[in-house]
């Protein structure tokens, strides 16, 4: 029994070394790839992709008031928020800044810091982050909501108004049976750490913070809150598995009932009518699938082919992220779906694909199969 014992003991001790081991050369093949990309980029200008091209990305605020009258690339938000900015001051502050003035990005810095906590104790928090934002010069609503949210995280503020899962901050809503009050969402907060010295001694309560009392009473109301959130969240995916598995099983029933259309059917067919819709080369023969374009994008390189079908090539062809007629690179990234807007801006870019150029493709296809 003692020598089966040591046995057992010296396979397990190896197994940990083993484990070990894999980890270790994990870790290095990481570093040098990360080593290699950046070796790649060197020289290469920041928000461009590595053959040159523009990379797609979100549209900083600086760059979208050079030219408000042209809102391509706006959000709906955003959009809304413009329209509406003599009417509704907070929606717009909470993604504009004053007119004429920059926005700021990137960590704060200890002035911004003193701002934000003389604003938090003269206004408070969670209600018109755009107005609140008006005092710090650079910032919006939604960056001065995210730095309280970070603080909240960190431990240096406590605001019952939130709670954490381990992984997100959730903010806690009314339910049927009880509205909270809005001086418990603005001034229900305790500073723990304040590198400003604006909040003294700490720990402080908000000066207008709720009675102990009313604490108590919104803290048994919504008690259940916080696990009803995380079964929530749990049967959201459990009912998500349940309908992938149940379309799976539809799919391959050969006697399901044709005629039926649900409403996820009817969202699937509206969708496929506007992409329609939109095609601005309904007559355009995709090359490698034989069949009309349904989603028209062009490459870098001119070469137009289906969306699908360029994300099918670009994830399995023996070469990745390469354009398989010129061996360029290439990434889903650098496409551009044509549209009825930009077509006329891209029409005469659009290369035809040559017979040599698609037997070099098939013919890398097969040597990868």
């Amino acid at each position: 029994i003692i020598i089966i014992i040591i046995i057992m003991i010296v396979i397990i001790m190896i197994m940990i070394l083993d484990q070990m081991m894999m980890m270790k050369i994990g870790f290095k093949m990481r570093k040098k790839r990360k080593q290699k990309e950046q070796k790649k980029r060197k020289g290469v200008p920041k928000n461009t992709n590595l053959d040159g091209s523009k990379r797609c990305g979100r549209l900083l605020l600086n760059d979208a008031l050079k030219n408000p009258q042209d809102q391509s690339g706006w959000s709906d938000a955003r959009k809304k928020a413009w329209k509406n900015r003599k009417t509704a001051q907070n929606a717009y502050f909470y993604r504009f800044n004053v007119p004429g003035q920059p926005q700021k990005n990137g960590k704060w810095t200890k002035g911004e810091h003193e701002l934000f906590m003389k604003r938090v104790l003269n206004f408070g928090v969670n209600d018109q982050w755009g107005v609140f934002s008006k005092a710090i010069p650079g910032r919006v609503g939604y960056q001065c909501s995210n730095y309280w949210r970070g603080l909240v995280k960190e431990g240096d503020v406590t605001d019952p108004n939130y709670f954490f899962d381990g992984k997100k901050l959730h903010f806690k809503r009314n339910t049927k049976q009880f509205s909270i009050k809005p001086e418990y969402r603005k001034y229900a907060i305790t500073i723990n750490r304040d590198i400003s010295g604006i909040w003294k001694p700490l720990p402080k309560k908000h000066p207008k913070h709720p009675s102990d009392q009313y604490c108590e009473e919104v803290k048994q109301a919504l008690s259940g809150q916080h696990s009803s959130d995380n079964n929530a969240i749990s049967n959201n995916k459990n009912k998500n598995k349940n309908k992938r598995k149940k379309r799976k099983r539809r799919n391959n029933n050969d006697d399901s009932d044709e005629e039926f259309e649900g409403p996820s059917k009817r969202m699937k067919r509206d969708e496929d009518n506007n992409i329609n819709n939109d095609n601005p080369l309904p007559e355009f023969k995709d090359i490698i699938t034989g069949c009309n374009i349904i989603r028209p994008a062009i490459s870098p390189y001119g070469h137009v082919l289906g969306y699908d079908t360029w994300t099918k090539i670009l994830r399995t062809t023996k070469k990745k992220n390469m354009c398989p007629f010129t061996w360029q690179k290439m990434t889903r990234r650098s496409l551009v779906k044509l549209t009825k807007d930009n077509i006329d801006n891209y029409r005469s870019q659009i290369m035809n694909i040559t017979d040599e150029q698609l037997k070099l493709m098939t013919e890398a296809n097969n040597n990868h199969q």
